[in-house]
């Protein structure tokens, strides 16, 4: 079946394959206006008491993938 659409002139892709993929991000954050709260009680405001540094978040992720396409054509 795969030949008798090769024959007008489609290009089938490979019946096997792999793929990596990778990606890579970084944020600053600047962590501000703390308040907390317990259960339904009002909030509790503590910028005065506890002050954070800049944050920077970094996060990479890799993605390896082996695929077979069972009817290819």
């Amino acid at each position: 079946m795969g030949q008798k659409v090769q024959t007008p002139g489609f290009n089938l892709p490979l019946p096997h394959g792999t793929m990596l993929n990778t990606i890579a991000g970084q944020q600053d954050l600047q962590l501000q206006n703390l308040k907390v709260g317990f259960n339904d009680s009002p909030l509790i405001d503590l910028d005065s008491i506890i002050e954070f540094d800049d944050v920077n978040v970094q996060a990479t992720a890799v993605n390896l993938r082996f695929d077979t396409w069972v009817c290819h054509f």
